[in-house]
């Protein structure tokens, strides 16, 4: 980039501004059209608590996710926001 790396803040605006269920649509079409998910390929699967996302003063509660994982791509092939922390199997 000609006049530098964009800073945190000017990313998170960016991002902020963004729809999420639209990006989200745009984010699968595109990483389906760059994988090739080959018989046998391994999905790993793992949920995580995102981390200070819970308000310890109020009642806004730990946001916990789900990802895939295209093992031998190494890419991530969608993530999913879930209720409460449970089986990852459920969440998918």
């Amino acid at each position: 980039m000609p006049k530098g790396i964009p800073t945190h803040d000017t990313i998170a605006r960016v991002f902020s501004r963004l729809n999420s269920e639209q990006f989200q649509k745009c984010f699968l079409s595109w990483i389906q059209s760059i994988s090739c998910l080959n018989s046998g390929e391994v999905i790993a699967l793992d949920g995580k608590t995102l981390r200070h996302s819970y308000d310890g003063r109020g009642n806004k509660k730990a946001i916990h996710m789900v990802s895939a994982w295209a093992t031998s791509q190494r890419l991530v092939l969608g993530q999913v926001k879930v209720d409460k922390k449970s089986n990852e199997i459920a969440a998918i």
